[in-house]
């Protein structure tokens, strides 16, 4: 997918319906992560700039566990968001609730996952490196 291709000239584009919208990874069967921490980089052109989100994770593909509610900033910066997560799942789901325009078209360059180490080692946490 465009969005996790490490590529700023592709994005993903939502249809241009009722939010919300969202994306979702699956790690494959056997493979779990424990997700702590994301980057967004949008696309940035009114109306379409993504506000609200929630990331949440599952691993049997049905029932969805809310890890991380956040709020983007107004603007095309790559954006950090990091979070407490001690479980790991199978598939992770970013969904985008609201735009800032109020729009029903969401479109995103990039995102990025990475895993927290859990329990901290010597008095430090630290992060993987990306997942994807």
């Amino acid at each position: 997918s465009n969005i996790v291709d490490n590529n700023d000239g592709t994005r993903w584009s939502s249809p241009y319906t009722d939010h919300p919208h969202w994306v979702k990874y699956d790690f494959g069967a056997g493979v779990k992560f424990k997700i702590s921490k994301i980057t967004i980089k949008p696309y940035y052109a009114p109306p379409s700039q993504v506000r609200v989100f929630t990331v949440s994770g599952s691993n049997d593909d049905i029932t969805f566990t809310d890890i991380y509610t956040g709020e983007a900033a107004d603007n095309g910066n790559t954006q950090t968001f990091t979070f407490n997560n001690k479980t790991a799942y199978r598939y992770i789901k970013i969904t985008i609730t609201t735009t800032y325009y109020n729009d029903k078209f969401i479109s995103i360059y990039e995102i990025q996952m990475f895993e927290g180490i859990y329990p901290a080692i010597g008095g430090f946490s630290g992060l993987n490196p990306w997942i994807f």
